[in-house]
């Protein structure tokens, strides 16, 4: 059963995009509120997070543009199981395509010319420019969260509902489209190296319409050859250390099995 009256908390954090110090009220208050979201919903909604709507819109444009190719081209880009495109996977039956390191690589440029025979600077320049911008967004709210205390995901949707959450309570509820703002879920990464301390929230998609759907993720991770463990000063009495360590590459290939969090306990 979906409850949709349910709303993910919406965090207002243009104070980013000026200098304050340590210290700052209006810093501290935005610290906090991303910390609530994180620890009691598991995400949240950001606005005013500095990203132009002509480059939103563009991105949305230059995607729709990639996944109303034939299906014979756009399966000139598989290459399973963490990047490329596939096909009726993960959180829904649709299609999705990923480009892993676009910032470190040329990597873009590979997959579109796959899927272009002339290529497309414009789809390249504005996947690299965007993901510019969510790696910048997603290293300032990773360092609001360390405030307190990173492994997260930032989402751009069209205005189309599908996006279901679930809550604390076991409650599934459903994520309105609004405009202009992207949607922070914490992942379960973060959850196990924070011990706890913030929430994963367990998500889907639930469309049966008719009108496509566009979801654009941005997904921050840890090095996949590199340990995580749980700093020690994320252990006290409130929160016993729980989970062993281990490497990213490992909780990734968990992950794709859909195996539960409990093999890292």
């Amino acid at each position: 059963m979906v409850f949709p009256e349910a709303e993910l908390p919406v965090i207002d954090i243009s104070v980013l995009q000026s200098e304050l110090k340590e210290g700052d009220p209006d810093l501290q208050r935005l610290c906090n509120q991303v910390k609530e979201a994180a620890q009691q919903w598991g995400a949240f909604r950001v606005v005013n997070h500095g990203v132009e709507k002509e480059l939103l819109n563009t991105v949305d444009s230059v995607s729709r543009g990639l996944f109303s190719l034939p299906p014979q081209v756009k399966e000139r880009a598989v290459c399973l199981p963490f990047d490329g495109y596939s096909k009726g996977v993960g959180l829904s039956s649709g299609e999705a395509i990923c480009f892993p390191a676009v910032l470190a690589s040329d990597s873009i440029q590979q997959y579109a010319q796959k899927l272009w025979p002339q290529g497309n600077p414009e789809f390249c320049d504005s996947l690299r420019t965007y993901s510019s911008k969510l790696a910048d967004l997603t290293n300032s709210l990773i360092k609001l969260i360390l405030e307190d205390l990173g492994v997260m995901t930032i989402l751009y949707n069209d205005q189309v509902v599908g996006l279901e959450m679930r809550s604390k309570q076991g409650e599934w509820f459903t994520v309105k489209p609004l405009a202009g703002s992207f949607t922070v879920i914490i992942a379960s990464a973060l959850k196990i190296w924070s011990n706890d301390r913030c929430w994963s929230v367990e998500h889907r998609v639930a469309y049966e319409g008719k009108e496509p759907r566009l979801s654009i993720g941005f997904f921050w991770n840890f090095l996949k050859e590199k340990e995580v463990r749980v700093p020690e000063e994320l252990i006290d009495e409130h929160y016993p250390h729980r989970y062993k360590p281990f490497l990213f590459k490992d909780y990734r290939n968990a992950r794709v099995q859909e195996a539960p969090l409990d093999i890292f306990i």
